[in-house]
């Protein structure tokens, strides 16, 4: 079995037009739900074996301030190719997977994400199901597993959600 979470970076403010999109940084209230996250991770048992996380700087900066807040050092590996990917290539990054990792997260970007997400989604909760349709908004975390056991073998319709959550359903912890 493999699981997978899908984590749409913190909400970002529009900061220096020069610095363009991938330089965004996350904004105050970004920062303060990623520390969220943080606790929500832990308190979930999530315990990736492997991020991979875009290189626009308001993934980094959501994946810096999570793993801070978390007090882990989970092995990190930068993508470009998550930022300027689509759900078709998102899903070539997540086969080329090496299989001993069961258990991985990738921080990206919407719509991706929340393509991806909405296209795994075989079962689940149906309450769950019902608002990943709707929407994935900045923090969100999506938590899927697999029945499989090469990443490669991961497919639309494959998957079935056990989380869904974003900072703003969490209880405040500071």
């Amino acid at each position: 079995m493999k699981k997978l979470y899908l984590l749409r970076h913190g909400k970002a403010g529009w900061g220096n037009p020069a610095d363009g999109d991938h330089g965004r940084t996350l904004d105050v209230s970004g920062l303060e739900d990623c520390q969220r996250l943080g606790t929500y991770v832990i308190e979930n048992g999530i315990n990736p074996d492997q991020i991979f996380c875009s290189s626009a700087i308001r993934a980094q900066e959501t994946l810096e301030t999570l793993t801070d807040a978390a007090d882990k050092n989970w092995p990190v590996t930068n993508m470009r190719d998550i930022y300027t990917a689509g759900a078709s290539e998102l899903l070539d990054i997540i086969h080329d997977a090496d299989d001993n990792i069961k258990t991985l997260m990738i921080v990206g970007h919407n719509p991706t994400l929340h393509e991806l997400s909405c296209a795994f989604a075989k079962a689940g909760p149906e309450k769950l199901l019902k608002t990943l349709k709707k929407q994935f908004p900045s923090g969100t975390i999506a938590g899927f597993k697999f029945d499989v056991e090469q990443w490669q073998e991961i497919k639309p319709a494959s998957g079935t959600l056990i989380s869904l959550d974003s900072p703003r359903d969490m209880p405040s912890y500071f």
